[in-house]
């Protein structure tokens, strides 16, 4: 497995200055690259989160296919897999509108049909089953011990009492469901959920 140490940090400082050039930006739906998607959540995640004390440094982050990264800090070897939930359908939706808007001419005139909102949530959270279902699978190839799952809820979503409702789901599932994760968490525009 080819591994490529990506990023070294000597203290908290150090880490968020790197963190500004390394993943800052999420990159445009239609040049999305995997890793470059997985970088942007990894860097919100590690802002967000208080995983790495100042006891933690020095860190190393190793770019990986499974998991996706590996932190490397006082002798402990914790990996993090990213992956992103959303509705197939509405993503599908969302580029074509994009592909539509890039190669027209004049004014961009379209009109998307969004779904209902129960079955965008019913939509979501059987996303969310499914990839626990295949993380979990895969989970004993990763040849690491201790795994966190970050979950990217990458849909549009209308109001913060629904966000709460789709989260306490996702708590219920992440509960119920063998996985093999030590945590896992959902990050949503600049929030981070512990399930």
């Amino acid at each position: 497995m080819h591994q490529q140490a990506s990023l070294e940090a000597s203290s908290g400082g150090d880490l968020h200055q790197k963190l500004e050039q390394w993943g800052a930006s999420a990159p445009a739906r239609l040049e999305w690259r995997k890793k470059e998607l997985e970088k942007w959540v990894l860097n919100r995640f590690l802002k967000l989160t208080d995983l790495l004390q100042p006891e933690s440094f020095p860190v190393e982050i190793i770019e990986r296919e499974k998991p996706d990264f590996l932190l490397c800090y006082n002798g402990i070897e914790l990996g993090i897999e990213i992956t992103t939930i959303c509705s197939g359908t509405e993503q599908a939706s969302l580029t074509e509108e994009e592909k539509e808007l890039k190669n027209r001419q004049g004014p961009n005139l379209l009109i998307s049909v969004p779904l209902d909102l129960n079955e965008k949530i019913t939509v979501l959270e059987c996303a969310f089953r499914r990839i626990l279902k295949k993380k979990s699978g895969k989970r004993k190839s990763y040849g690491v011990t201790n795994c966190i799952l970050v979950c990217y809820l990458n849909s549009p979503l209308f109001s913060k009492r629904l966000l709460d409702d789709l989260i306490e789901s996702f708590k219920e599932t992440a509960k119920t469901t063998t996985h093999g994760f030590l945590e896992i968490y959902v990050y949503k525009e600049d929030s981070l959920y512990l399930l």
